[in-house]
């Protein structure tokens, strides 16, 4: 009876210990070998005697994700100029990029639960490019680079101008606005829209603007020849 007592009740003997490490982990502090390995066990074990607990690991692990990406946000907008916003994001991004790529690695058994129970259809498929990954993005997202994604493409766009006209500039900035929009591409049903639709987008239309401008003062100078 004792034994299938813990069973029971192992979300709440083993989830709070998890919880820490996630946040610990979101918030770039150091994680031993043991504790990170304890992670996958402790998921794992959760999920086998517990599986209706699933719902929720996934409801706790939002709201941490949530309260993570919502203190990176202010960090964020601290930045007034769009030139500061620009640094300070890339720079959280590319943190959270990471985190987004090993974090679930520890859920695989929650992963692998909920494609068992889509076995048949294109839900398998989808479900199976993680859906802690996809809680992650859909967060930063709809927390940060919505509202400030005219922004960051716009500082990105001038950066490719002022090397277009032979600055010097930061192109790992320009990069990392475009990877963002890739990575954020993914939670679209049509791959690439975020991308396509921002950062493309501003690209084609900034070097359509850019030679334009080019050819009329050439014209200007030198004529038109037929």
């Amino acid at each position: 009876m004792l034994a299938v007592d813990c069973h029971e009740d192992c979300y709440e003997q083993r989830w709070p210990k998890v919880n820490t490490i996630v946040k610990r982990i979101l918030n770039t502090e150091n994680v031993s070998r043991d504790e990170w390995q304890n992670m996958f066990a402790d998921v794992h074990y959760i999920v086998s005697w517990q599986e209706s607990a699933t719902p929720a690991i996934i409801s706790s692990l939002t709201e941490t994700v949530k309260e993570s990406i919502m203190r990176v946000q202010q960090l964020v907008m601290r930045n007034q100029d769009e030139s500061s916003l620009l640094k300070s994001y890339i720079a959280q991004w590319n943190k959270f990029s990471k985190q987004s790529e090993y974090l679930p690695q520890p859920f695989s058994p929650l992963e692998n639960y909920l494609v068992g129970k889509h076995l048949n259809g294109p839900n398998k498929r989808h479900l199976q490019e993680s859906t802690i990954r996809k809680l992650m993005l859909e967060t930063w997202n709809s927390t940060i680079y919505e509202s400030i994604k005219q922004k960051l493409l716009d500082s990105a766009i001038k950066l490719i101008q002022d090397e277009r006209c032979g600055q010097v500039i930061d192109s790992q900035l320009v990069v990392g606005v475009r990877e963002s929009c890739v990575n954020l591409s993914t939670l679209s049903e049509k791959s690439f829209r975020i991308y396509v639709d921002n950062f493309e987008k501003a690209y084609i239309e900034s070097t359509e603007s850019f030679y334009r401008i080019r050819i009329e003062e050439y014209i200007r100078e030198h004529g038109y020849e037929v």
